[in-house]
């Protein structure tokens, strides 16, 4: 399970979603699930630099993929 949602760790509507997996699924689960958020830092308002930089994309997300078929059941 990889959950992936570009808002910071602080506000994620995405941590609600893994405890609730964890809460319900613990023992369905072959490997640990995977958590990708937004970087920590200040607003970002429009500016494509700063987003491409502090949210997730395409490439952190086929490597939390990688990572999890990859990992041992």
């Amino acid at each position: 399970l990889v959950i992936v949602n570009e808002d910071t760790e602080v506000t994620n509507f995405g941590e609600h979603l893994l405890r609730r997996v964890i809460d319900e699924h613990f023992y369905d689960l072959l490997t640990r699930p995977r958590f990708l958020a937004g970087k920590h830092v200040p607003g970002i308002g429009l500016n494509q630099v700063y987003e491409q930089n502090s949210v997730p994309q395409l490439a952190d997300v086929k490597e939390a993929m990688r990572a999890v078929a990859a990992e041992k059941a």
